[in-house]
């Protein structure tokens, strides 16, 4: 009965609703791609993250660990660990910019000398859209090192 009053008014209301999806569709679809490509340059800068800390963390914790004898040296010990772990990594890129040191830290005492171990690689977004990212991810990580025990002679 409704369509019989309005006659052909019903058809032209009919065609602006599916216009009225298409615009809404057109209006929704680049914010929901870059949400989308957002999340996933947030998660890959936190899984680089994550893998850059338990690179250096380890690294340096086997190099502090590594001073078995007084001709050792845990500093290039360290750093030698530290490339190998970041080069093992399939997720860090160590190329041009990539600095790893390792040095005498502010903690250390005459007792208990301890070990700063620092990277700094730059950081390549997966897809770039969102803004604010960081150049470049560094770390630092401190660790005691273990002295080798020195017999005494003729006590």
């Amino acid at each position: 009965m409704l369509y019989k009053l309005l006659g052909d008014r019903y058809s032209v209301v009919m065609d602006n609703r599916r216009g009225n999806a298409a615009l809404e569709f057109a209006l929704i679809l680049p914010v929901f791609i870059a949400l989308v490509f957002g999340g996933i340059d947030c998660s890959w800068l936190l899984l680089q993250k994550m893998s850059l800390q338990d690179s250096v963390s380890a690294g340096c914790k086997a190099g502090s660990m590594r001073m078995m004898d007084i001709y050792t040296d845990p500093y290039a010990e360290a750093e030698g660990h530290i490339t190998r772990a970041l080069e093992a990594s399939p997720l860090l890129a160590c190329g041009d910019g990539c600095v790893v040191s390792a040095v005498d830290s502010i903690l250390t005492t005459p007792s208990l000398p301890w070990i700063d171990c620092r990277v700094t690689l730059p950081y390549r977004p997966l897809t770039g859209i969102v803004p604010g990212l960081p150049e470049e991810l560094s770390y630092i990580s401190s660790w005691p090192i273990d002295l080798p025990e020195i017999e005494e002679i003729g006590t």
